[in-house]
């Protein structure tokens, strides 16, 4: 791995977390806007929030089932296995 990528593990770590937290920080803002609504919204304005709480909920997943491609396999230093 070159030592570039190395040097930016821990702010891309860093970036990932505050990502996750702040999709979780607006996940909370839109259900508290609908409770004190007493989510009374349009079918149009329930469809929009349905569908941004969904991408934000896939956005999570996938921010922390990622992983880095090929770090810790000492097969991806030499080229492949022997």
């Amino acid at each position: 791995m070159p030592s570039s990528t190395m040097s930016n593990l821990p702010l891309r770590h860093l970036l990932r977390r505050i990502a996750i937290a702040g999709n979780a920080l607006y996940f909370l803002w839109i259900s508290y806007n609908g409770v004190v609504s007493g989510f009374a919204a349009s079918g149009v304005r329930l469809v929009s929030y349905i569908g941004i709480l969904t991408l934000l909920i896939c956005n999570v997943a996938l921010l922390v089932s990622y992983r880095e491609r090929d770090s810790g396999s000492p097969s991806s230093e030499s080229g492949g296995p022997r």
